[in-house]
């Protein structure tokens, strides 16, 4: 039997828009009592759905999956983890986002999926890795050549306390920032996104230089490719299609620089998790940005040494 949940869904927002004094254990509790039981069994694992036990259900902290409950056994609750915006183009190269991806992580360990296996440093470790093979030099040495990269890649939780610390000291700045906003400032570091006044220390300035550099040497090596090569045209075409939504809401394009090296780590990161969920050959395996989530322990050596033979990158779990 097919469970009807539209009904109860537009109930159940109704209940959040006009009753405020309803919690949200009540919530969920109103839309799993008017779940209709059917069997489950038949059901595969795999990328398109989320199990989670009941006895976890009232732990997670997101009515994302609340909204997205689409069936239950006697034990477990089914949640559709099909994507709501996923990129259709070019074989679905980069990231894919979905109802995983949009709860928090405590929510996800929670999950038939459990097990994070996290891609540390992975921009920095990317960059490092395409301008190795372009130089034709060994990767040691090309990390040697960039020691703030280096810093922060061999100690990233040692590297993101001083730079709070640093931060914290500087004119403008009036609290200590979380770990969490220092890392934000790295994000932003990598992706070539302006920094503010208080945001910025000599160890960032580095590190920012140091990035740039290694983002034109990579640039350069995408315009002198070939468009017929997927990268290229992943690259590119992505390029013209953000400039076009720029110009339509009235915006300048953003710097062609951060532009298409953003599209080739999309491209390059997504090769990289390919080569980790053919290691792990879970049908339930899920993506979240530089991470994948597993049902059983992996052992990251040999996945390092699969995801190197695979895709010449070394990378760093």
């Amino acid at each position: 039997m097919q469970t009807k949940t539209h009904s109860n869904y537009t109930e159940t927002k109704r209940a959040k828009s006009y009753t405020s004094g309803i919690l949200l254990l009540e919530l969920k509790k109103y839309i799993i009592d008017n779940l209709e039981h059917q069997n489950l069994a038949f059901i595969t694992p795999s990328p398109q759905h989320i199990c989670i036990k009941k006895e976890h259900f009232s732990k997670t902290s997101s009515n994302i999956l609340l909204d997205r409950i689409i069936g239950q056994t006697k034990d477990f609750y089914l949640i559709d983890n099909k994507p709501k915006q996923q990129m259709q183009y070019l074989e679905a190269k980069g990231r894919q986002h979905s109802t995983f991806t949009a709860i928090p992580s405590q929510d996800r360990k929670l999950t038939n999926t459990p097990n994070e296996i996290d891609l540390s440093t992975s921009i920095q470790v990317l960059m490092l890795n395409q301008y190795s093979l372009i130089k034709g030099i060994p990767y040691q040495n090309a990390l040697d050549k960039f020691p703030m990269m280096k810093r922060y890649i061999q100690n990233k939780s040692q590297f993101r306390i001083h730079l709070q610390q640093q931060i914290t000291a500087l004119p403008d700045r009036y609290q200590m920032p979380s770990i969490n906003e220092v890392k934000e400032i790295l994000t932003k570091i990598g992706y070539g996104a302006q920094l503010r006044t208080y945001e910025s220390t000599p160890e960032i300035e580095q590190l920012q230089q140091e990035m740039q550099l290694i983002k034109k040497t990579i640039v350069s090596l995408i315009d002198k490719m070939d468009e017929k090569l997927p990268i290229k045209n992943f690259v590119i075409k992505n390029v013209k299609r953000k400039n076009q939504e720029q110009q339509d809401k009235g915006k300048k394009a953003k710097p062609y620089l951060n532009t298409a090296f953003y599209w080739w780590y999309e491209y390059q990161e997504s090769i990289v998790r390919n080569a980790m969920i053919q290691f792990i050959n879970e049908p339930q395996t899920k993506q979240v940005h530089d991470a994948i989530y597993s049902h059983r322990q992996v052992n990251v050596v040999e996945l390092q040494r699969y995801v190197f033979k695979t895709t010449e990158f070394q990378i760093i779990l």
